[in-house]
């Protein structure tokens, strides 16, 4: 009676055990999820957070370190940073929040210093000093004054051409062919700090910011160093930039990037 007691108290831890341990597995297979673009499994609370109240997808697909990668790569691409599963754009407090979540401070204060300078580029009085001072400011007036002396440096700038001021020359006269292959130094300055656009051949000088590049002329937007254009960059990311320029990705995070083209 009490071996029979025994056995019965025995196979009831076994199959309490038995239930507990089913029941671990079946907790664990429930609390994680695999990413869309690393494929590992990770605990449910890398999906957790939703990337704004904006966002329109049922559920998050892809985890916060590849989120976190893809922000890293596209901050300084186009207008806005979107949602890489509904393309819905991206609050900057949001991006703050995972650049922050991530430790990583001085990439977010680049991406303040991108975000001011992009919001001043879009001011049509806004020019950049030609000379390479760094500075920036409104022009009053806009195009009816060519002229704009630097509040830092002083010197002058073409508000039509952003280039240095063509001295005796006015805008017209600037863009007439020159004859007998003569070149004015201001012609010069410009065969070597600016490059054409790829589409009207203006000349584009670049002074500060990223090297997401407007065309001052066609409003055409390209790559500064590869000239790669960014309509399609900023639809699927830097891997679309010409591989010998200097923000195609690297392998590890050129693979990471072919995964979010052939999932999306």
């Amino acid at each position: 009676m009490l071996q029979h007691l025994v056995y019965n108290i025995e196979g009831n831890v076994r199959q309490l055990l038995s239930g507990q341990i089913q029941d671990i597995h079946h907790n664990k297979t429930i609390s994680e999820q695999s990413c869309a673009v690393c494929m590992e499994t990770k605990l449910l609370e890398e999906f957790e957070t939703y990337y704004t109240n904006n966002c329109v997808h049922p559920n998050r697909t892809i985890c916060n370190n590849c989120l976190y990668e893809y922000i890293r790569n596209t901050w300084n691409i186009g207008s806005s940073i979107n949602c890489p599963e509904c393309l819905i754009p991206l609050s900057h407090i949001t991006i703050h929040e995972i650049l922050l979540n991530h430790d990583d401070n001085a990439l977010y204060e680049r991406y303040e210093q991108f975000d001011l300078n992009r919001s001043l580029e879009q001011h049509p009085e806004f020019i950049w000093c030609a000379h390479g001072c760094g500075s920036g400011q409104l022009n009053e007036g806009a195009t009816m004054n060519k002229t704009v002396q630097c509040v830092n440096c002083h010197k002058l700038t073409c508000f039509t051409h952003r280039c240095p001021w063509h001295d005796g020359m006015t805008c017209e006269e600037y863009e007439m062919p020159r004859t007998n292959g003569q070149m004015h130094a201001s012609e010069r300055w410009i065969n070597v700090n600016t490059k054409e656009c790829p589409t009207c051949h203006s000349h584009i000088e670049k002074n500060e910011g990223c090297d997401h590049m407007t065309c001052w002329k066609c409003k055409y937007e390209f790559c500064w160093e590869c000239l790669a254009p960014y309509s399609n960059i900023k639809r699927h990311g830097v891997y679309l930039h010409r591989r010998t320029c200097k923000h195609y990705p690297t392998t590890d995070t050129r693979n990471i990037f072919k995964r979010f083209i052939d999932h999306f």
